[in-house]
């Protein structure tokens, strides 16, 4: 002790560096654990589920346009293009969920037409009596959109906007029910694609819970990769 206790008041940084890439790859190792177990628990396990196939969800956001002009959202949706997707066979209901004006930018809050969401109960329902509904969907963790979701059950309160006033709002998403047939989820698929070209493709919840679950198996492989190059 008295020797380890001279050497390190003689050159201090000296007596670090020789512990420092144990301490660094302990703290990235425990930084990593700590990451990811918040992701895997935020995300929750692939549940599946009738809903989960059956709901195809066309999430609208920042894109760019075929001259490179970069676009916030999308302003409306032609009622052509919804009464389309509605007219294929096996298609149950569109619902189309506007952007709430006073939410978070970076919230999921959107707003909604109770008639179009009667059609499309895995979202849950509107008090009665409301017109418009503000609703808060979660299609990116499976256990929200699932046979037994609790979203389904969900009662959205009601806001105070008119139903003219809701279609002249931005569209956030677009989520079309079908029975879960291939060729309804395939037929509207390719209808929004068409509609809405520069848009990423529409998918069903179990292909967004899909995709998340291979984001979260990069990081875990990602985080392996630092934590062995880190430690010594």
């Amino acid at each position: 002790m008295l020797i380890a206790g001279r050497r390190l008041s003689d050159n201090p940084r000296g007596a670090f560096r020789s512990i420092s890439g144990l301490i660094l790859a302990l703290f990235i190792t425990s930084a990593a654990v700590g990451i990811i177990g918040t992701i895997v628990v935020d995300h929750g396990a692939p549940t599946g589920g009738a809903v989960a196939s059956d709901i195809l969800v066309d999430q609208l956001g920042p894109y760019l346009t075929a001259s490179g002009q970069p676009v916030t959202s999308v302003a409306s949706i032609p009622n052509a293009v919804l009464t389309e997707v509605g007219s294929i066979a096996g298609v149950q209901g569109v619902t189309v969920i506007h952007t709430d004006p006073s939410a978070s930018q970076s919230g999921l809050t959107g707003l909604v037409s109770c008639a179009q969401l009667s059609r499309t109960p895995a979202l849950g329902r509107c008090v009665a009596g409301t017109d418009v509904a503000t609703i808060t969907p979660d299609y990116g963790n499976s256990s929200e959109l699932t046979s037994n979701s609790s979203q389904a059950a969900a009662l959205w309160p009601a806001a105070a906007l008119s139903s003219e006033r809701l279609q002249s709002l931005p569209v956030q998403s677009i989520v079309v029910g079908t029975n879960g047939s291939g060729a309804a989820i395939e037929r509207a698929r390719t209808a929004l694609e068409v509609a809405l070209p520069y848009q990423g493709p529409p998918a069903t919840i179990d292909e967004i819970n899909a995709s998340s679950s291979r984001q979260v198996a990069e990081i875990q492989h990602m985080t392996d990769v630092v934590v062995k190059k880190a430690v010594p």
